[in-house]
């Protein structure tokens, strides 16, 4: 996947599902909602009840055209706010982007553009093992650091990463 060929319409919103996301590790994506409720920290934990963090996600299915890659929205809501994953167009010296979260709720129409930094390729590896590249135009993939932080990253061989390796449960 490289992301979306100009000449593509926009994005029409599809079905809606909830579901957890799980790193190779076995580490549940999290998200920490910051008291002004206005930054988060987004990190790959064990699953633990008592855990403060959000890990229960809403999926939100983005169609293009019949041939085009699935795509999906991430948020989640805290406080009766939405928040959407998404790409902060940044990158460190390393091609490596913190996933950063924003307090919006997703279009209720279409999606218009090339490129969009909240939505995500999902390519179907196995039976639940997804990649998700942001469809943001710098062909990164959700993956994590050793401190857990969930990161967007340059892969040269994604299928031999296994960082990037998602597994999706619906819940």
């Amino acid at each position: 996947m490289e992301g979306r060929p100009p000449n593509y319409n926009s994005w029409q919103p599809g079905s809606s599902y909830t579901a957890t996301i799980q790193n190779k590790a076995g580490d549940y994506l999290t998200s920490y909602i910051d008291d002004d409720d206005d930054d988060a920290d987004v990190m790959f934990v064990p699953f633990a009840a008592k855990d403060p963090g959000v890990c229960d996600y809403t999926i939100t299915e983005y169609n293009n055209t019949n041939d085009s890659p699935l795509s999906v929205a991430i948020t989640f809501r805290v406080k009766e706010k939405t928040y959407r994953l998404c790409s902060n167009m940044k990158r460190d010296k390393k091609k490596i982007r913190q996933l950063c979260v924003k307090k919006r709720d997703l279009p209720p129409d279409k999606i218009h553009g090339t490129h969009c930094s909240f939505l995500f390729y999902m390519k179907n590896l196995s039976e639940d093992l997804y990649e998700l590249q942001c469809a943001d135009g710098l062909e990164q993939y959700l993956s994590y650091r050793k401190q857990k932080h969930a990161i967007l990253k340059t892969v040269a061989v994604i299928h031999l990463d296994e960082t990037c390796h998602m597994t999706i449960s619906r819940n």
